[in-house]
């Protein structure tokens, strides 16, 4: 339910125009923060057939608050992120493919067995800050960092 929310209320392709002043502070709208709290607090238990992952693909959450979150196995597939605080969050085995990550705060995130290679925006030190292994596909601009393992 709050995930249909998400989709119908935070779509790419907002112009500016069409925002209010308050969405245009640097913080996400508050019924969209409290939709993204709650998906964040659910339990990840693999595998769990009540469960399916969270599809919040095309979604625009500038300024998101995700830390400590659970977005695990999640679609975030041409997000909009630039500027989320995703730090100490889980978002592992998440498919990131063309999700703006600029200027993301991530440390003690957790990006395990991402798929990242076409993310936009992303730096070394942004990695370099996350917590990943040897199955989290970066883009070719990025290195994993020697704590992670070897490449896949």
């Amino acid at each position: 339910m709050l995930v249909a929310y998400l989709q119908a209320n935070a779509t790419s392709g907002i112009s500016s125009a069409d925002m209010s002043v308050f969405e245009k502070a640097e913080r996400l709208r508050p019924d969209l923060q409290a939709a993204v709290n709650v998906i964040g607090r659910r339990k990840y238990i693999f595998p769990r057939e009540d469960d399916s992952p969270v599809d919040l693909a095309g979604t625009n959450l500038p300024y998101g608050y995700f830390v400590r979150g659970e977005f695990s196995r999640a679609y975030l597939t041409g997000a909009d992120l630039h500027h989320a605080w995703m730090m100490d969050a889980k978002f592992d085995q998440v498919q990131f493919g063309n999700a703006d990550l600029s200027n993301c705060w991530m440390r003690g995130c957790s990006i395990r067995g991402s798929w990242l290679e076409n993310v936009q925006g992303l730096t070394q030190d942004q990695v370099n800050e996350c917590i990943g292994d040897s199955k989290t596909s970066l883009p070719p601009h990025i290195d994993p960092p020697p704590s992670w393992g070897q490449s896949a």
